[in-house]
């Protein structure tokens, strides 16, 4: 999707013509399209993480509607994952963190202005740690 936002004047650095990167876009929006589908049946932090991104895509790129249906189910897929809680299953603090953060990043779509689907009573996880970015985050 950072292909989407790369200014049409910085496309000749890559050697690319503004068509070719339109292209390369729309070819890449393909991609993601086709792999929602995929992920779609399954209950997993990178569908999750698929559906926040889409969504807000979506929501910058004049769908709107199309945008809180894939933020909708990025909310309920991570309830049904239990994100909002704190868990008791032991896990490695990579994965809690890696959780959180995608909790976390569900909750703020809230300030798109939609109806709210999540209700702060039902959530006690934590806030993210605050560390060092790293490949795994």
């Amino acid at each position: 999707m950072g292909c989407w936002y790369t200014p049409k004047n910085k496309s000749s650095d890559l050697g690319l013509s503004g068509n070719d990167m339109e292209a390369i876009r729309s070819q890449f929006l393909k991609v993601v399209q086709q792999d929602f589908m995929e992920l779609m049946d399954e209950d997993c932090l990178e569908f999750v993480q698929l559906c926040a991104l889409l969504g807000s895509f979506y929501l910058y790129h004049g769908r709107p509607r199309s945008s809180f249906s894939i933020l909708g189910a990025a909310t309920k897929t991570a309830q049904a994952m239990d994100l909002h809680r704190d868990s008791e299953t032991r896990r490695t603090f990579e994965d809690i963190e890696e959780r959180k953060r995608v909790w976390w990043t569900v909750f703020a779509t809230i300030t798109y202005g939609r109806p709210l689907s999540i209700n702060d009573r039902d959530c006690n996880v934590q806030a993210p740690s605050e560390i060092l970015e790293n490949v795994h985050f």
